[in-house]
């Protein structure tokens, strides 16, 4: 069930009331300056707090991208060297190429449950492997080496007799080894890995199972860096449940204009000459001139703010635009509002509702 919203136009008037004592909507010139107030106050209510209702439900993800048997993958030894790595769901387990291309069946990471070596290997977290020598005689396929001149590990993905030309970091046709990166879970919070994964936006904890519907379940030790979401776990967890907060809307658009066309991510202010209360709405394919959110709806979707905000947001709205107006008390005042009616909702969520977030536990 979605949740509760507020409209634009409720927003924009109510700042209005406290500005001007007039339910209006702000003149041209000021529309730009309210709703950039809005969308700062917006950024800063939506993470202020755990709020239940802003959370997706929890989301089965992979960490890597799944095989597919049409898909032509080359390898890059470009430096510095970004792994090719798959999830083959054959076997249930990810795999990095070693060869310098694979496509096809005879070429997937597995065939009949046994590793492909002669195009790929198992990804693990660490490897280990006798030294390699230049007389160490025959090198079977398959076979985890380490090289001394580079302290890295290599697989074997052509059988052949040891010798000084072909080292593990032999190119052209000397080559017979891959190198093997040792594996990072991680999923990344803008780019979707395979169909259906979302945008993430603050993320609480990744477990093995979905909490809504069991508690056996383990919660996987994680961290954050440049907008990924690193997971600590055994080679064995091929897959996580990720709970995560929606990332919050941005207010940006200005309002419709009918002459103009609007191209996918661009936003408008449309009202249908009040005949529709107003809302800003986000271009979802290209509209041409005239195709507004009332005639048109499948090109545009809704900016959804949600309703329990709506106070803070008018009054945080207000206090922002008070600033440099010399009238410090006012602000002040504002302020004090905006905090009270976000501590009045968050004590709904902790106290009233004795609602707590997944882990670690946070209290108000």
């Amino acid at each position: 069930m979605a949740i509760r919203l507020t409209s634009g136009e409720r927003l924009l008037k109510g700042v209005m009331e406290l500005l001007q004592g007039k339910s209006e909507l702000p003149a041209a010139e000021e529309f730009a300056a309210i709703r950039g107030h809005l969308d700062l106050a917006l950024r800063e209510g939506w993470r202020g707090e755990w709020w239940p209702d802003l959370m997706a439900e929890p989301e089965e993800r992979l960490f890597r991208t799944i095989w597919l048997v049409g898909t032509t993958y080359t390898r890059d030894d470009t430096a510095p060297v970004v792994p090719v790595e798959v999830f083959d769901p054959a076997s249930e387990g990810y795999f990095q190429l070693i060869a310098a291309t694979a496509l096809g069946a005879l070429q997937a990471p597995t065939i009949a449950g046994l590793e492909n070596s002669g195009y790929w290997a198992r990804c693990r977290s660490s490897y280990s492997g006798a030294l390699w020598t230049s007389t160490q005689g025959a090198v079977a396929l398959g076979a985890i080496q380490r090289y001394g001149p580079t302290h890295r590990y290599y697989q074997c993905h052509t059988a052949h007799t040891a010798s000084s030309t072909l080292t593990p970091v032999a190119t052209g046709g000397n080559e017979r080894w891959g190198l093997l990166a040792p594996f990072a879970r991680y999923l990344d919070k803008d780019v979707a890995h395979n169909a259906g994964d979302s945008v993430l936006g603050d993320v609480f904890d990744l477990k093995t199972g979905n909490p809504l519907v069991t508690t056996d379940y383990e919660r996987l030790p994680w961290e954050e860096r440049r907008n990924r979401i690193y997971a600590r776990g055994s080679d064995a967890d091929a897959r996580c449940w990720v709970e995560f907060r929606q990332p919050p809307p941005r207010l940006f658009g200005a309002a419709y204009d009918a002459a103009a066309a609007y191209a996918v991510g661009d936003q408008v202010y449309w009202d249908d000459d009040g005949s529709l209360t107003g809302n800003w709405y986000a271009c979802l394919e290209a509209a041409a001139a005239g195709e507004n959110p009332s005639d048109d709806a499948a090109l545009w979707q809704l900016v959804e703010v949600p309703l329990f905000l709506e106070a803070y947001l008018i009054w945080k709205a207000y206090a922002l635009a008070l600033v440099g107006e010399e009238q410090d008390e006012r602000r002040a005042m504002a302020e004090a509002t905006a905090e009270h009616y976000l501590s009045s909702e968050a004590d709904v969520v902790y106290r009233q509702q004795g609602q707590t977030p997944p882990w670690p536990q946070r209290t108000y």
